[in-house]
């Protein structure tokens, strides 16, 4: 199953994005805004997906590495 350290994360990372996704789009706030701060938005965004890439990306790659382990050494799992 699926670690509290990929929901959690993954999952407040895609609330906040939606909210500031409706108080563009639905609010209009985007007029608010100059072209280099809906810039600045769009990276903010960009370095919260990239971040949620990352942890998954690393959870992944650490629970390979464990699998591994375990087969190489059998003995492991039955003294657990």
């Amino acid at each position: 199953m699926y670690d509290q350290l990929e929901v959690i994360p993954t999952y407040q990372t895609f609330v906040m994005l939606s909210w500031i996704g409706i108080g563009l789009v639905i609010y209009g706030e985007y007029v608010m805004y100059t072209s280099s701060q809906l810039l600045g938005i769009a990276a903010a965004i960009s370095t919260c997906l990239l971040g949620v890439k990352f942890l998954t990306m690393k959870r992944k790659s650490l629970r390979g590495q464990d699998e591994k382990n375990q087969e190489g050494n059998p003995q492991s799992s039955e003294t657990e």
